[in-house]
């Protein structure tokens, strides 16, 4: 596939670590709870690919499992750290995992593939999972909220925008390089802002990097008067699929 990062900052989130620890979302609890249907083994050894800050990460965690974290940011790793002692997380690529062939029970990605969606990095977690291991892969797909408003606003300061969706074809890149069964299913997700909460989560966005400095306080105030135009009762709802993708070794 192309490299969807086309433009310097996009895809980017050390700078903005801060506040996507404090003020991005995690992922509804069937998802959450479809993850451990897939899981076969007792205590088994998880590695979260692309952890970021690690909200979903913690999701995840249930006694009994190891769960390693890795991102290619240390700002983010930074940040995680921060939150939970229960969780080891380390600065890596995705392409070049720092574990011994078939270490994990699985894997996953939140948020996160759409940064790695090529062969190297598939056949590198590929190796480092156990056979029968599973590879789980989820992604929130916006229909209708913050995220699509706030692109639009973007794309009248810096015109065209990347789009990973022209070439995220995770079901298909997962057959390619080996990993069976490999199924696809969704998830409705309605997520619930105030104001505020949907001005600062709109800070956590890389798209805000592609933004120059002297023209980002117009940005966000064209999206705070958004927030607050479709806001009832100073709420304001996003809706979106969850798409998971999930492999077997």
């Amino acid at each position: 596939m192309s490299n969807i990062k086309t433009k310097p900052g996009y895809g980017d989130f050390g700078n903005l670590s801060k506040q996507y620890a404090k003020h991005r979302t995690g992922y509804p609890d069937e998802v959450i709870k479809y993850f451990w249907e897939n899981i076969k083994v007792n205590n088994p050894l998880i590695l979260d690919v692309g952890c970021g800050t690690g909200i979903p990460t913690r999701q995840i965690l249930r006694d009994g499992a190891k769960i390693i974290g890795i991102d290619k940011d240390p700002k983010m790793i930074e940040e995680a750290k921060k939150v939970s002692s229960d969780i080891e997380y380390t600065v890596a690529l995705a392409n070049a995992l720092p574990f011994a062939d078939e270490s994990f029970d699985a894997a996953t990605s939140f948020s996160a593939f759409h940064w790695f969606v090529d062969d190297a990095s598939v056949n590198e977690i590929k190796r480092i999972l156990k056979p029968n291991a599973i590879y789980f892969v989820a992604n929130k797909r916006e229909q209708k909220g913050l995220k699509t408003e706030f692109r639009s606003i973007v794309t009248n300061f810096v015109g065209e925008l990347p789009n990973f969706r022209n070439d995220y074809k995770a079901k298909a890149i997962l057959e390619r390089n080996g990993f069976s069964k490999v199924e696809s299913r969704e998830f409705d997700a309605v997520e619930s802002f105030t104001v505020d909460h949907a001005n600062q989560y709109a800070q956590t966005m890389s798209l805000l990097n592609l933004v120059p400095e002297n023209q980002k306080e117009v940005v966000l105030a064209k999206f705070n008067i958004y927030c607050k135009n479709n806001a009832v009762d100073n709420i304001i709802e996003s809706k979106a699929k969850v798409i998971v993708i999930l492999g077997i070794k």
